[in-house]
């Protein structure tokens, strides 16, 4: 049985390939005027690979803990979910 891989619709496909192309001069024109940025990729791919996202975490809910008012609530709770899902959705991904 063969599958087919699912292709995108094609406005889909034109956000894609302009927010590739924004990316890329952003990083590019990031790289031309600092580039001392360039020497922090390789700790980008060592932080990404210690899984990073647990001590965020761990921060985000000391940080609801401590600043416990009623403005940040939604902003600390949005942050909280996308911490949890940063990490569960790679990873259930990872294992199915």
């Amino acid at each position: 049985m063969t599958e087919t891989k699912r292709r995108p619709p094609e406005a889909i496909q034109k956000i894609l390939k302009f927010d590739s192309y924004v990316t890329n001069q952003f990083v590019t024109l990031v790289n031309k005027h600092l580039p001392f940025m360039k020497s922090l990729t390789m700790h980008y791919q060592a932080l990404e690979i210690s899984c990073h996202g647990i001590p965020w975490f761990a921060f985000w809910i000391a940080f609801t803990w401590l600043f416990n008012n009623s403005h940040l609530v939604q902003m600390q709770v949005n942050m909280l979910l996308g911490k949890f899902n940063g990490i569960y959705l790679p990873m259930s991904m990872l294992g199915s």
